[in-house]
């Protein structure tokens, strides 16, 4: 297991992995659910770095 600090490299990881080893970084054949996702990770992503220089912190665990 590794452990990164949440910055601008892993925040889209954060925001935009969806389990079983499909990530939504690939827009290619991806169902309606999927669609939706992404928009959500892209919402989530901004939120996520405007609170960044605020002071927000996390700590990502990557497996595998």
């Amino acid at each position: 297991m590794q452990i990164k600090p949440l910055d601008e490299d892993t925040i889209v990881t954060e925001a935009c992995c969806i389990g079983a080893d499909r990530h939504l970084d690939k827009k290619l054949g991806l169902t309606e659910q999927e669609r939706t996702a992404l928009q959500a990770a892209e919402i989530k992503t901004e939120w996520l770095k405007s609170l960044m220089p605020e002071g927000l912190s996390a700590q990502i665990a990557y497996e595998g």
